[in-house]
């Protein structure tokens, strides 16, 4: 019978020579993440439980007084960001006992590292998908998606707490990705108000993520090249000054290119380690687990005699400040 494995009974493949450097192979890190979201370390959550963030705004202007009147008080006003934890594990792996000894070439052990290497990846996924459901997945922040725009769901409130202050849009569901629209962003990022209607005025590094390497292309000449050769190759086509003159960078994240037809553009302003559009909070990092390989009591061992392997985490994604992101895309 042929278990699917190879076994000493396998002459002609003793006779082969194994070379096992392809089952080795690199793992671009999860960068894209790490760019846009407060990386939080959280202890104690159980899986499904709600981590709320609750932010106190101050959303009083001052106004000139007579010297003799009394001051004014307003009660508190907060906001509140949220993220949900769950574990996450995919599909482990079974083998036989008799796999372990008859395993020549240590396929299975080497893998175990691979297997936890492209669990990362899982981190960038879990971005693309709120990035491409944000213009329909609500926040506790006022109940509207996180990308809204007046012509859809209605204007994020500056302040939820006092409506009408003053609103804001962060969604264009038709916009190519050129000179004119990078530009829309930049101001829409720079002017946004704040808790007291005023612009936020919040410093930080400006981030475009793209969907396709032709958006990604385009995103880097207007941000930063100065010339731009024609087709020809016969002169410049244009002699613009970059975009941005502080810190810009422009991200691809692969996993965009299957949302939203690979359309969607998105620009980020990045304040601080925690002033951020979203939040990753990890409970327990990506780790493997091996159940039945050196402990003959273990349960699959004792039951089926097999080993079983697999990896494990536990953490969830969500989103903070809708002030910080802008949504685009093209027709």
């Amino acid at each position: 019978m042929d278990s699917g494995y190879l076994s000493f009974q396998d002459i002609s493949a003793l006779r082969t020579e194994i070379d096992t450097s392809l089952n080795q192979r690199p793992v671009s890190p999860s960068t894209v993440v790490n760019a846009l979201a407060w990386m939080r370390r959280q202890g104690g959550a159980i899986a499904g439980m709600e981590v709320k963030f609750p932010l106190a705004t101050w959303g009083n202007r001052a106004e000139k007084r007579n010297p003799y009147e009394n001051i004014p008080f307003t009660k508190p006003e907060s906001v509140v960001f949220s993220v949900t934890h769950d574990e996450w594990t995919p599909p482990g792996e079974a083998i036989a006992r008799g796999t372990q000894i008859t395993d020549l070439y240590g396929l299975f052990n080497e893998n175990l590292p691979m297997i936890v290497a492209n669990a990362q990846l899982e981190y960038d996924a879990l971005l693309a998908d709120a990035l491409a459901d944000g213009h329909t997945t609500t926040t506790p922040y006022d109940n509207l998606p996180f990308f809204s725009y007046s012509g859809g769901s209605g204007s994020h409130q500056a302040n939820p707490n006092r409506n009408g202050l003053a609103t804001f849009d962060n969604y264009n569901g038709s916009a190519a990705l050129n000179r004119t629209n990078i530009v829309a962003g930049l101001q829409a990022l720079a002017t946004v108000p704040g808790f007291n209607g005023l612009p936020m005025s919040m410093p930080g590094r400006i981030v475009i993520v793209v969907s396709s390497k032709d958006q990604e292309l385009r995103a880097r000449t207007e941000m930063n090249a100065a010339l731009v050769a024609s087709a020809a190759g016969t002169a410049t086509q244009g002699n613009e000054m970059p975009i941005v003159s502080g810190p810009a960078d422009v991200l691809f994240l692969p996993n965009l290119a299957a949302k939203d037809s690979g359309k969607g553009w998105y620009m980020f302003k990045i304040v601080s380690e925690k002033h951020r559009p979203f939040c990753l909070s990890i409970v327990e990092p990506w780790q493997t687990f091996v159940e039945g390989m050196g402990d003959p009591n273990a349960h699959s061992r004792t039951t089926r005699n097999v080993i079983q392997y697999g990896v494990r985490g536990f953490h969830g994604l969500g989103y903070l400040y809708p002030q910080l992101a802008y949504k685009f895309v093209e027709p």
